[in-house]
């Protein structure tokens, strides 16, 4: 039993090293500002549905590193991070549906993700959330804040 045990976490190790190399060669190049090597490092894990290469390859799509820029193509990313959990990517669409420049502007939306990254860790959210509110009943701000209470991750 601890013998099949070892084996199996070996296997974890083996199968999950070249993914981690993948996501600490994309950091690397990203320190060296080598955009093409990122890209090529997270793209593939974020298509996996890793949600910290996720978040990295929305903000080189957010600021045109490595890849053309294309803020839809951003929100795509961040939106499957934030799903996951990644607090920085819920904070990101709380903003983009607050401003209603990359997608439609959606007042309940941008909150409920502004509480969401609040719950998950986000310190900046809090600043957000003092203006977002002025935008809604008392009624809608308790309901969304329930919501939000309640979101979980996809796994």
């Amino acid at each position: 039993m601890l013998a099949r045990a070892a084996l199996l976490l070996l296997l974890a190790i083996v199968v999950a090293g070249p993914a981690q190399a993948g996501f600490y060669e994309g950091i690397l190049a990203a320190q060296k500002e080598d955009w093409a090597t990122a890209i090529k490092g997270w793209l593939p894990l974020a298509k996996e549905g890793n949600p910290g290469a996720q978040a990295n390859v929305a903000d080189l799509y957010l600021y045109g590193l490595g890849v053309p820029e294309n803020p839809k193509e951003a929100f795509k990313w961040h939106a499957l991070a934030a799903d996951q959990g990644v607090p920085k990517s819920q904070l990101f669409l709380a903003v983009a549906y607050a401003e209603g420049e990359i997608v439609a502007k959606d007042p309940a939306a941008a909150l409920r993700w502004c509480f969401i990254a609040r719950n998950t860790g986000d310190p900046n959210a809090n600043g957000l959330l003092f203006s977002l509110i002025q935008g809604v009943t008392n009624d809608e701000r308790l309901a969304i804040e329930k919501q939000a209470a309640e979101w979980r991750p996809k796994q």
